[in-house]
């Protein structure tokens, strides 16, 4: 396996020599490639921070993050390689994204059709068959989105079978088109484009939105491990969503929370709550069960079966807050 790191493209992805010595060995089986995104404030510097990807022929797992360049050229040099390597079982791809970083939560700001992968898969689909994956992972700058394109249909199916996917990670955080008078939103996913995807075991998702849920809970429900990367505090509103989820077969969830101050009166917080139906700070799992205060509630509250069925949890916690480490225990300890 070889991973390269671009954050010195004059010694390691600019090194000619070092490529195509990687090229040439018939044993290399597994490349991921970390371009150096934090060069993208400078142009000339992001160009020189990608490597020419013709001659890699034996891949069988293929992740490249944060690659920035001429378009064009990129889809043709990554469906090139994509085309050499019929027996690829693991893609990862990810652009280098404006992103504000200091921004809580981050999002990415966007601009154009937004449709590279949409080319890419056109362009790999016209030369090669589909390819047999088993884990796809679509990180930054690639949007599903439903073709603007008549006659396209489902284009990510002539990139990858659908059907035999089996890990599937999706950013779907949120962005900004640019207008100062709009707020950052949720990436859109043309979910139509999955509804083949039935074998799929891990579902990895930036944010648990109603549209996640709702795929979830129909095409998705065979689905045994999920993950939600962004962090969310405990009184955002799309928390809301694990309540609805109905996953019969979860064996594994992972979630971030992170600590946010603690509102001290039932009317500050309806003050900030968009859904009228929850004003009073808390929230009911079910219609026979007890509301649980937001300072207590665990995301095994939450779940409609209460993680009967889970073997694996993944929570980040902030051990510094005895409330919250207190609430967990007292609410989910009987239940791990």
């Amino acid at each position: 396996m070889a991973f390269l790191t671009g954050y010195d493209p004059s010694l390691m992805l600019r090194n000619e020599e070092l490529v195509k010595t990687l090229k040439s060995l018939p044993s290399l089986r597994n490349l991921s490639i970390q371009f150096a995104g934090q060069y993208l404030d400078d142009e000339v510097t992001a160009l020189k921070c990608y490597t020419h990807l013709k001659g890699f022929k034996c891949l069988t797992s293929l992740e490249l993050y944060q690659f920035y360049g001429e378009e064009t050229q990129l889809i043709n040099d990554i469906a090139s390689v994509l085309s050499d390597c019929p027996g690829l079982k693991k893609l990862g791809l990810g652009m280098a994204t404006d992103c504000e970083c200091l921004s809580s939560p981050e999002y990415i700001n966007i601009s154009g059709d937004c449709d590279f992968l949409e080319k890419l898969c056109i362009r790999y689909g016209a030369r090669s068959s589909p390819l047999a994956l088993e884990t796809l992972r679509l990180g930054q700058g690639m949007f599903l989105y439903e073709s603007s394109s008549a006659g396209v249909g489902n284009f990510l199916a002539k990139l990858v079978n659908i059907k035999g996917i089996r890990t599937l990670h999706i950013f779907n955080g949120l962005v900004h088109d640019g207008d100062e008078w709009e707020e950052e939103r949720p990436m859109e996913i043309h979910w139509g484009l999955l509804e083949d995807c039935t074998s799929l075991n891990q579902l990895s998702v930036s944010r648990i939105e109603k549209d996640v849920v709702a795929w979830v809970n129909t095409s998705g429900n065979s689905i045994q491990e999920f993950i939600v990367t962004d962090h969310y505090g405990m009184y955002d509103d799309e928390l809301d969503n694990f309540d609805v989820l109905r996953i019969p077969h979860l064996s594994m969830l992972y979630t971030c929370e992170v600590a946010v101050p603690i509102i001290d009166h039932e009317d500050a917080w309806s003050d900030t709550d968009s859904d009228s139906s929850d004003t009073d700070m808390e929230i009911s799992d079910s219609a026979n069960s007890p509301k649980l205060s937001r300072t207590i509630i665990t995301v095994l509250d939450r779940l409609y079966d209460r993680g009967a069925h889970l073997k694996k949890l993944g929570l980040a916690i902030d051990l510094r807050d005895a409330q919250y480490v207190s609430g967990f225990l007292s609410s989910s300890s009987s239940r791990c």
